[in-house]
């Protein structure tokens, strides 16, 4: 009921507002640009941090893709404990990270069953 409208309402002036502050941002940029035809040369100082945002671009590619592998090889050994004939039949890792995540939360959840309850247990 009225928690509902409040919320609601709530809700409907924040999307009010943000919307207006993305129309006044973009009024700005088209300002900007009719205003300034021709852009600037960057410094020397900028185009060096350009070069050093595009390299820690590629390492952070390249940490994710590592990221992903050891995750990948974190499944294979858990599914692998589950016995000696199971094994991820999948070898397209990328496609098939769902499938993975999917198949580590079983586990995970079968082996808390097996370990049982460790929280606070009531003396009768």
């Amino acid at each position: 009921g009225l928690i509902d409208e409040i919320i609601f309402e709530t809700a409907l002036n924040e999307f009010k507002a943000a919307h207006k502050r993305k129309l006044e941002a973009d009024e700005r940029k088209n300002q900007l640009l009719e205003d300034d035809g021709e852009k600037e040369e960057p410094t020397e100082e900028e185009e060096e941090l350009r070069e050093q945002v595009e390299a820690l671009k590629e390492e952070l590619m390249e940490e994710r893709i590592k990221e992903r592998e050891a995750a990948v090889a974190l499944a294979d050994a858990r599914v692998a404990c589950l016995g000696p004939f199971f094994c991820n039949p999948f070898q397209d890792k990328d496609q098939t990270k769902a499938q993975v995540h999917s198949w580590l939360s079983t586990i995970i959840r079968k082996e808390k069953t097996k370990m049982g309850s460790l929280g606070n247990k009531k003396k009768v």
